[in-house]
């Protein structure tokens, strides 16, 4: 059992690392495809991609729908918060800012969820002094990857603005999924982001 457990440990951390390294270098992998092409093109390419994969993995698992037609307007809805709207801002944006500020703004997410959670939703999940400093931890450690690079924040406003309305639509994506899967305990989440997407 306990050799087990380490091997499962090491695959999560694996894939942590994987997640990491492809997460990490995508803001720089996006300002260089929208030199290339257009934002809205670029994003469009980008969930285009994902939603074939998605479907390939719905196709070779064979399991049975867990989102009913009824669902899908309101999952649909919520994939406009949490991809749509977020993608389609995130590729205008940092066309005008920079790499760095891209990643602070998204790294901001949770903060915004926050935020909007205390204003709008309060019934989903209790605020505790414990989460707000979970998300004052969060916040820090944001500040302490790019203090360095907090000089080079370049960029026009424009694409500032469109990066944290980028985050506030991310932030209600959030909460729009957490509502969705209050509603239904038995939604697949692969069959869910595939809807969204």
């Amino acid at each position: 059992m306990r050799r087990n457990n380490k091997l499962y440990r090491m695959r999560q951390y694996l894939k942590l690392i994987a997640l990491s390294s492809f997460w990490g270098s995508s803001f720089l992998a996006i300002k260089f495809a929208i030199a290339e092409v257009p934002p809205i093109f670029a994003a469009t390419l980008r969930m285009v991609v994902a939603l074939s994969f998605f479907l390939l993995i719905l196709l070779f698992r064979k399991k049975p729908r867990t989102i009913t037609t009824k669902m899908l307007p309101r999952v649909w809805l919520t994939g406009l918060f949490s991809i749509g709207i977020p993608f389609s801002l995130l590729f205008l944006g940092i066309r005008d800012a920079s790499v760095c500020f891209t990643g602070i703004m998204d790294g901001s997410v949770p903060l915004w969820t926050f935020l909007w959670l205390l204003v709008f939703a309060r019934q989903l999940e209790p605020v505790t002094p414990t989460r707000f400093l979970g998300l004052l931890l969060g916040l820090g450690g944001i500040l302490i990857i790019f203090y360095p690079h907090l000089s080079h924040l370049g960029g026009g406003l424009r694409g500032k603005i469109l990066l944290v309305l980028m985050a506030n639509a991310y932030a209600i994506g959030v909460l729009m999924n957490r509502m969705l899967f209050v509603g239904s305990k038995q939604m697949d989440l692969i069959e869910n982001v595939a809807n969204q997407t």
